[in-house]
């Protein structure tokens, strides 16, 4: 079969068609994977000027949900609160609650964990069956339900019963965690109701108003949960509260309670809140700020539209079109910080500026005007090399100021020999200011030697000051005891002369002593 032939004027079209889209700018100049013309002068835009040697802000990384290994301490305090609580000694008993009160906030783990092997060796069957046989007994008794479900397990003992053992320690548990009352411990608590049941949800949901607006960033992870049945129970949850809607969610006063939001909304990954989590990205409140900006990076790439209509908004500009997400949002975190830290940069060469003029005081003032404006200032190296030299130019003739410049530099120092110098200063100086207050500590000197054997000679010093006063100390003591010693026998030698004498002054047995007449 022969086909027939295409028209010619359909052919010159199709020529024409080509012709127009190689002239087209998006093949003009060289090929690009990206469609994007390096020519293009937007895209040869330069970022904003910034003062000299202001670092382009970083992106921070986002805190993990996992939390740290427990410490053997805290996992042993935990095992002897909870057998003290299931014991038989009704003393130790009540010790145990009023213990449960000062949990500490890195037990979280510990109890997780001790949780997690309770759910896999207990009997979640008998553990229900015997809570509600004593919830049941509690409230058919004449005192009733209290709605503090440890306290009606406790009034209803049985410490030989496995299952009332492992239940009181479930709700232990739960109440020490209410007492920690962060956002880990709130998830903890979730994790609870999720392990254990149906049975456990009550005494949950009660936990988790006792902490309060800490649960809410909880509650907003669980909202992801695989399981639909704690989805929409964290959902419901979340609606009682009337924060489900993520604007009412950072409606909060409480700056730990909205770092955490803002981190839960990031982890959503939800594009529609890059405008929300932009709006807290400048807070003053460093903590919120930097959630802000963790949420940020959760959300990623997703938000970068946002990103690029933020930093247009503040700069009157643009970005460049091969800025990646990543680089749009460093340059916007350096705007937002800009004003803060041209402020920070300005004190910085003015404290620099004294330090070459050995001008100690003023480079001081600069630096902690500095470090009080911008506590997570990057640039930290001149800050403590500037510290050090205070600190050992004013060790002699103002040890108060060496001792705090020496703090500050230690805290601020990196390189390890520099930083052992510090610290061995700056025990020096802590031992000074004790023996002015009339003692010594020989740990600290001891320890200063150790670090920085350079300050030996200062050391033994003061070691050989207090020796001295020691010898001193304790010879006069004995001086003084000799003393005392030798007045108690001279009165005691006194008292006995005294009456020998008055003795021989009585009368003789048969003599009437004289009237006044008769003298």
């Amino acid at each position: 079969m022969v086909r027939p032939k295409k028209p010619v004027r359909s052919r010159v079209g199709l020529v024409v068609l080509l012709s127009l889209a190689l002239s087209s700018p998006a093949f003009s100049g060289p090929n690009r994977l990206d469609g994007e013309n390096p020519e293009d002068q937007e895209i040869q835009a330069e970022a904003p000027d910034r003062p000299k040697d202001m670092p382009l802000a970083t992106l921070p990384e986002p805190r993990s949900l996992d939390l740290l290994p427990p410490r053997p301490e805290a996992r042993e305090a935990i095992d002897e609160l909870l057998r003290d609580l299931t014991g038989t000694d009704r003393a130790q008993v009540a010790r145990a609650q009023s213990l449960m009160v000062r949990a500490k906030s890195d037990w979280v783990a510990a109890l997780e964990r001790k949780a997690d092997r309770l759910a896999e060796r207990a009997d979640r069957g008998k553990m229900k069956a015997r809570f509600e046989r004593s919830i049941a007994l509690r409230k058919k008794s004449e005192q009733g339900g209290t709605g503090d479900y440890l306290v009606e397990m406790l009034a209803d003992p049985d410490p030989t019963d496995p299952s009332w053992q492992e239940v009181v320690q479930l709700l232990a548990i739960n109440q020490m965690l209410t007492a920690i009352g962060s956002a880990d411990a709130a998830r903890v608590v979730i994790f609870i109701y999720v392990r254990f049941g149906e049975f456990m949800r009550i005494d949950c949901q009660r936990q988790l108003d006792a902490i309060g607006e800490r649960a809410n960033a909880a509650l907003i992870d669980a909202r992801r949960h695989p399981a639909p049945k704690i989805a929409d129970w964290a959902q419901r949850l979340l609606s009682l509260r009337h924060k489900l809607d993520p604007h009412d969610a950072v409606g909060t006063t409480d700056s730990t309670a909205l770092s955490e939001i803002l981190l839960a909304l990031g982890r959503s990954r939800d594009p529609q809140l890059t405008n929300l989590l932009l709006s807290f990205a400048a807070s003053d409140r460093a903590g919120v700020r930097r959630a802000a900006r963790e949420g940020l990076v959760l959300i990623g790439e997703a938000g970068s539209w946002q990103l690029k209509d933020a930093y247009q908004n503040i700069t009157g500009k643009l970005p460049p079109r091969d800025w990646t997400w990543k680089r749009t949002a460093r340059e916007l975190f350096t705007e937002y910080d800009r004003l803060e830290l041209e402020e920070a940069y300005a004190l910085l060469a003015q404290g620099e500026q004294a330090r070459q003029r050995k001008d100690y005081s003023s480079m001081l003032a600069s630096f902690n005007k500095l470090l009080a404006l911008v506590p997570s200032f990057q640039e930290t190296e001149p800050l403590a090399n500037g510290y050090l030299q205070a600190a050992l130019a004013n060790k002699d003739s103002h040890p108060d100021v060496a001792f705090d410049a020496a703090f500050r530099a230690e805290q601020l120092l990196t390189d390890p020999a520099q930083k052992q110098k510090a610290e061995a200063l700056r025990r020096l100086l802590e031992a000074q200011r004790l023996e002015a207050k009339g003692w010594i500590d020989q740990t600290e000197l001891k320890r200063a030697r150790t670090l920085d054997p350079s300050l030996r000679g200062q050391s033994e010093q003061l070691s050989g000051a207090h020796e001295r006063g020691q010898v001193w100390g304790l010879a006069s003591r004995y001086l003084i005891a000799s003393v005392i010693s030798v007045l108690a026998l001279l009165g005691a030698a006194w008292v006995f002369l005294s009456m020998m004498g008055g003795r021989k002054r009585s009368p003789k047995k048969g003599e009437t002593t004289p009237t006044v007449s008769e003298r």
